[in-house]
């Protein structure tokens, strides 16, 4: 008995043992994948204040330019009306008259040039409508052409169930009785009374006959007859 209580106790022991080591298991497990989850959590969170530094800086830039711009527009400002271009004489407008009429006759005859090249353009850009109109006729369409196709065998796969009838197994074995030693008539059951009728010798045991006997009894069994076949097909163009 107190062997018996020693080895439930030590078994006892041992499956606490095992439980608490798949709970540490368990739990360093736990531990590891938060960890993980963590750091990932991290650099994601660092790839996220990247872009939003980056647009900080560029909208702390753009301020700059305005200045700059301001400036720009301070330094026209301060030009005063003196600078302005001074205004032409007399004498450069009937200058400029004649030029007027040199530049005007120019001006004509290159209106002139560019119309009639102009026009030789729109015809020979009349060209190209002409001919592809041309290449659009429609085309004669192809007559189709049969294929061939040659004979081939086909397995085809068929059956049903059918109630079939097993005959029975039949057979023989000896049938054993008393036998007369005298005139080998069969006597069983009849022994001492033959013997006193025709005062015989006496009977002995032996084969009387033989008798049929059932081995395997009749019966109806539901059959999977198979008629599966091959079927020929002839060749065709189609």
């Amino acid at each position: 008995m107190a062997m018996l209580k020693a080895l439930r106790v030590s078994k006892t022991i041992i499956s606490i043992a095992i439980l608490l080591f798949v709970v540490l298991v368990i739990w360093g497990i736990y531990t590891a994948m938060n960890s993980a989850a963590g750091y990932t959590l991290s650099q994601s969170a660092d790839a996220l204040e990247k872009p939003a530094e980056n647009a900080a800086v560029n909208t702390s830039a753009q301020p700059g330019a305005s200045s700059s711009n301001g400036t720009n527009s301070d330094t026209q400002s301060d030009k005063s009306p003196d600078d302005a271009p001074p205004k032409p004489d007399s004498s450069d407008t009937s200058q400029n008259t004649d030029s007027g009429t040199d530049i005007g006759s120019s001006t004509a005859s290159g209106n002139s040039n560019n119309f009639a090249g102009n026009s030789t353009g729109g015809t020979s850009a009349s060209s190209p409508s002409s001919s592809s109109s041309s290449n659009n006729t429609p085309s004669t369409p192809s007559t189709p052409t049969s294929t061939y196709h040659p004979a081939w065998d086909e397995w085809v796969v068929e059956g049903h169930w059918d109630d079939v009838y097993v005959a029975a197994t039949y057979g023989q074995r000896a049938v054993y009785g008393s036998i007369c030693n005298d005139c080998g008539v069969d006597v069983s059951g009849i022994a001492v009374a033959h013997l006193k009728e025709t005062h015989h010798s006496g009977y002995h045991e032996g084969i009387v006959r033989y008798e049929d006997y059932v081995i395997i009894p009749a019966s109806t069994d539901r059959v999977w007859v198979d008629t599966s076949h091959w079927v020929h097909h002839t060749e065709y163009w189609g």
